[in-house]
């Protein structure tokens, strides 16, 4: 068995909002991908906001900027 397993919930063309929400405990009416007591990574990579890039909000760096920071705070 490897020694690092991975899981990838990433979807082509998402936006942070959409990660957000797919992240987002079902107990706060995400669909809660994280929510398995199992998962306890030592580490992860994450790769959000590029698709928020080209968004109507203005500025756009400030959006994605706190996108990031929603994304990779604690969700437990």
């Amino acid at each position: 068995m490897p020694q690092n397993l991975a899981l990838n919930i990433g979807i082509s063309g998402d936006r942070t909002e959409h990660l957000l929400y797919r992240i987002l405990r079902k107990s706060q009416g995400g669909l809660g991908q994280l929510d398995a007591e199992a998962l306890a990574p030592d580490f992860f990579v994450l790769m959000v906001g590029i698709n928020n890039a080209c968004a109507a909000e203005s500025p756009v760096a400030d959006s994605v900027f706190e996108g990031v920071l929603a994304a990779a705070r604690p969700h437990r």
